[in-house]
């Protein structure tokens, strides 16, 4: 809702709130463009989103697939898992979230560079017709979309261009004229560098400030850094036909045998510690269903064929880059782990992890290609393993949306809305609203005066939140050790009426856990709190109940 909210304020005020979602206002804007031409409610605007997200991203990945493996049935294969897997894709695309946007336009960077990266490394060194045929034309593409992407997530978009220039790096390194194509995601990064310093996108990238890390782990970071890029130099090589010798073991012997022995006990040695793992974690710290655990097979699945795969590919001149960016993004993701580990102490380089499912297809898609190569296809055990894959895919995506009915939603619902009107009808003043993280923008979106036309009103002045429940939603929590109850003496503080918005399964932050949950009694138990008074519920057809309490 809260992109929603913006997308309304902007289509109604006509103007733009830089000051909201740290000045990124690319989704927002084309969606107001969208109701101004087509005088379309915003809310359906974000609700049928979808429809532009999932086959935009679609046609961009199949041209992509088709330009790496030039067969039409394996683009269309990778196309419908990268869409229907719960490698975290299909989240990014179905929700209203400028992170969809932001992937698409890297995506198209991507490819677009992907497209004069074939030309540039066969055999034969790359001559001036090659290098500069349609360079301008392409460049000003690149860069228009770069800079749409910045101002729609940058967090994102710099995540994928960083993982590019990684590419691009180590084949300028190799050879600047084949790696030529650094030289405009320089121009990006500098271009960010730019708006990090004049605008607001850099409180986007507050949870990632590295300069905290100890200088130590700088110093390492930088020095293996150094040593990984003249590593890598050496293994990229321009030279045809490997990839067909080494699939067949007539060169390089090891890779087959390997394969041939050790890849599928290794994933079922995984598949039985992750189990495990999942298991012992579950009883004693997290409390989910059992329902990830196929997720996170599913997940390790492609993971593992899509490592083998590239390495193979990576024989061949065009999977080389491929391999590239698995290895760009694994370093981003391990990077920002370590902040997370040493600094933070949270988990938000979780989210990374959804922007390797394109690359994770990709690599599955590899190795699929491998067998169409050898002629396997025609095996029992391939064509089970192919449908094995897709059928527990399938299994692990729908199993999940029937079995956690009551986790966290992203959706709002007629039954929440009229709580939302029923409250903001009969409560007046500026109170202070403790909630789950994103209810503060729908009360925005209702009860936003539109009418007033002030375009230098804020939301803060509006009402007050606190968006993180920890330490308030949990019964024992109401309380100090002297036995003072810390919702009475906020309200004594503040000198406003308080309201609790109540959810039994929320987001959390300062904290490992992401997520927690109030169970069955913990939620009952409210009724019997003498210093709350139950004014409002919005209950679903599975029982789900957010009530509001208010703070006597």
């Amino acid at each position: 809702m809260y992109h929603v909210f913006l997308m309304d304020w902007i289509a109604k005020l006509n103007f733009l709130p830089v000051n909201q979602y740290f000045g990124a206002l690319g989704l927002h804007i084309f969606g107001a463009v969208i109701n101004l031409f087509s005088n379309i409610n915003v809310i359906l605007i974000g609700k049928y989103f979808l429809f532009y997200t999932y086959f935009v991203s679609a046609l961009i990945f199949y041209n992509l697939l088709m330009r790496i493996f030039k067969n039409r049935n394996i683009a269309i294969f990778g196309v419908f898992l990268l869409e229907s897997s719960s490698l975290g894709f299909s989240v990014m695309m179905y929700e209203f979230w400028p992170t969809s946007l932001a992937t698409i336009l890297s995506l198209e960077i991507f490819f677009l560079l992907y497209v004069r990266l074939q030309s540039l490394i066969k055999e034969k060194p790359p001559n001036k017709d090659s290098l500069f045929s349609n360079l301008p034309f392409t460049y000003v593409l690149i860069v228009f979309l770069g800079i749409s992407a910045i101002f729609t997530h940058s967090l994102i978009a710099m995540i994928f261009i960083v993982s590019f220039s990684f590419i691009y790096l180590l084949y300028f390194v190799k050879n600047y004229r084949r790696g030529i194509d650094f030289s405009v995601l320089a121009v990006l990064l500098i271009l960010f560098l730019v708006f990090y310093d004049m605008t607001d996108i850099s409180r986007h990238w507050r949870l990632f400030d590295f300069l905290s890390l100890p200088w130590y782990v700088l110093v390492l970071g930088v020095s293996a850094g150094v040593f990984l890029v003249l590593y890598l130099r050496r293994g990229i090589d321009f030279s045809e036909g490997r990839f067909k010798l080494i699939i067949t073991g007539k060169k390089y012997k090891y890779y087959k045998s390997f394969e041939d022995k050790y890849i599928f006990p290794i994933l079922y040695s995984f598949i039985v510690i992750l189990v495990g793992v999942f298991w012992y974690l579950n009883v004693f710290f997290l409390d989910m269903y059992f329902s990830k655990i196929f997720i996170l097979i599913e997940t390790l699945i492609f993971a593992i064929f899509c490592y083998w795969g590239l390495v193979l590919f990576q024989k061949k001149p065009r999977g080389k880059p491929l391999y590239l960016w698995l290895l760009g993004l694994s370093i981003i993701y391990l990077g920002a782990f370590s902040l997370d580990v040493l600094v933070l102490n949270e988990f938000w380089s979780g989210r990374i992890l959804l922007l390797f499912s394109p690359i994770l297809i990709i690599g599955f898609m590899a190795y699929l290609y491998k067998i169409l190569k050898l002629k396997s296809i025609h095996l029992f055990k391939m064509k089970f393993f192919v449908l094995f894959v897709v059928s527990f895919s399938f299994f692990a995506q729908y199993s999940d949306l029937l079995i956690d009915v009551d986790g966290i939603e992203y959706s709002l619902y007629d039954r929440e809305v009229t709580a939302v009107y029923w409250y903001s009808t009969f409560t007046d003043d500026k109170n202070f609203i403790i909630c789950e993280f994103g209810w503060p923008y729908v009360l925005y979106y209702f009860d936003f005066p539109y009418e007033q036309n002030n375009k230098s009103l804020l939301t803060s002045d509006l009402y007050d939140f606190n968006q993180n429940p920890l330490g308030y939603f949990k019964p024992e929590d109401h309380f100090y050790e002297n036995g003072t109850n810390k919702l009475q003496l906020l309200k004594s503080e503040l000198e406003t009426d308080i309201y609790l918005i109540l959810d039994d399964n929320y987001l959390v932050f300062g904290t490992w856990e992401v997520f927690e949950r109030l169970t069955a009694e913990e939620m009952a138990s409210y009724y019997y709190m003498d210093y709350l008074n139950r004014i409002a519920s919005c209950k679903s057809e599975n029982g789900i109940d957010i009530p509001y309490y208010w703070v006597i």
